[in-house]
């Protein structure tokens, strides 16, 4: 017969804290890797020119601060990446316009005067086509971070 105590067995149990810390960290590189490959693939979407995009393209980033300001997190409470636009200021909703269009008011100065009006703007997704990209590629960037 074969005995081993509960002291000897205790190591080979796989709730053990260093197997989960290291099976934490293993899933927040490779969520890590997905998340940087979707932040590239969205900003790849927005291209720099002085023309204005057609609706249903990436938008055109006149300045680059749209493609600048994409950014990507880890959540550790929910195990979860999250990619997208960093809010530009308080004054305006021009990432969401782009992604899924809509109206807005601006305001502009006519004659010395303040004058609002409405914009509507066709919706030119980045994020959308960036996430269908990356989905395709998920597994294989799984495999790599399990490589390391």
């Amino acid at each position: 017969m074969f005995a081993l105590s509960l002291k000897q067995l205790k190591p080979l149990f796989l709730d053990r804290r260093p197997i989960m810390d290291r099976t934490d960290r293993w899933w927040r590189r490779a969520a890590m890797r997905v998340g940087g490959y979707l932040r590239r693939a969205a900003r790849s979407q927005i291209r720099r020119r002085k023309r204005i995009s057609k609706p249903g393209q990436g938008p055109t980033s006149w300045t680059g601060l749209l493609k600048r300001n994409i950014f990507f997190a880890y959540d550790p409470r929910r195990r979860t990446v999250v990619v997208g636009p960093a809010a530009l200021n308080k004054a305006t909703d021009a990432p969401h316009l782009l992604e899924f269009g809509g109206r807005t008011s601006l305001e502009q100065e006519v004659d010395g005067r303040r004058v609002r009006r409405l914009a509507y703007y066709r919706p030119r997704p980045y994020m959308k086509p960036a996430l269908e990209k990356t989905r395709k590629k998920i597994p294989s960037l799984l495999r790599q971070a399990a490589a390391r």
